[in-house]
């Protein structure tokens, strides 16, 4: 069974458990692209399948960084992967300023409700993980809540999906979620097939100044994690992937 069949078959699982009661804290915060600059939304995870243990989250120190550096911040909220949560999706609402995404593997409405509960303004909408209907019951469903969506594609078949959804925002997975092998320059070529007004944004395998530039021009923001997560300085590597440092 590959990875991402894995990680789906623990979701069905998961999904059982979720509690939905509760209300929602805090004002929906929308995604706001500034021109002129590299735009970054910056992953909050304490590991991954594809880095391991990536480092202990003390998330005030992080989060004081990323609300001076980032447009907006990715809360992993897989526990069993990624060793992420719900709760640290909902303790970071209470501490950033900037609009929050919910990152996780959604083939459930309940999943939805449970991060807008938690404080989400965005949620990721993986395109290769549900059929088309699905995908777009999901959208709908986020939009209604007053969320946005980012609606991940990694291949050709994603993008037939998203060009008939008209998705707001689209995200372009570098990281074959069955290998976990990256290619930054397909996600260069995804990006630049979509032809329909979006925010475009790629996602994972950025790691240096350099992938920046290979792709700036294809994109409006880089949501990047494991790059930032890992250095010992956060906001020197912040500027050195703006080319600030």
């Amino acid at each position: 069974m590959s990875l991402l069949n894995k990680i789906i078959e623990s979701k069905k699982e998961e999904i059982k458990k979720l509690d939905l009661s509760g209300n929602r804290e805090g004002e929906i915060r929308k995604l706001k692209i500034q021109r002129e600059r590299v735009n970054i939304i910056a992953e909050i995870k304490p590991r991954s399948p594809s880095a391991g243990f990536i480092r202990n989250i003390e998330l005030d120190e992080i989060i004081k960084v990323y609300n001076e550096e980032a447009i907006a911040i990715s809360i992993l909220t897989d526990e069993k992967f990624f060793g992420g949560s719900f709760n640290l999706l909902k303790t970071a609402k209470e501490k950033s300023l900037l609009p929050l995404l919910c990152k996780d593997f959604i083939i459930d409405e309940k999943q939805i409700l449970k991060a807008y509960l938690s404080g989400a303004d965005l949620i990721l909408l993986i395109a290769r993980i549900v059929d088309f209907e699905n995908l777009r019951e999901f959208y709908d469903t986020t939009l209604s809540l007053g969320m946005d969506a980012i609606v991940e594609i990694f291949d050709e078949e994603d993008l037939k999906k998203v060009e008939k959804l008209k998705s707001s925002i689209v995200g372009v997975n570098s990281r074959n979620l069955d290998t976990l092998e990256i290619s930054i320059e397909k996600t260069k070529f995804l990006l630049n097939r979509i032809d329909f007004p979006c925010i475009k944004i790629a996602e994972s395998g950025i790691k240096t100044r350099n992938d920046i530039e290979l792709l700036k021009n294809d994109c409006d923001a880089f949501l990047i994690g494991e790059t930032l997560l890992k250095s010992k300085n956060i906001k020197e590597k912040f500027k050195e992937l703006k080319g600030e440092g």
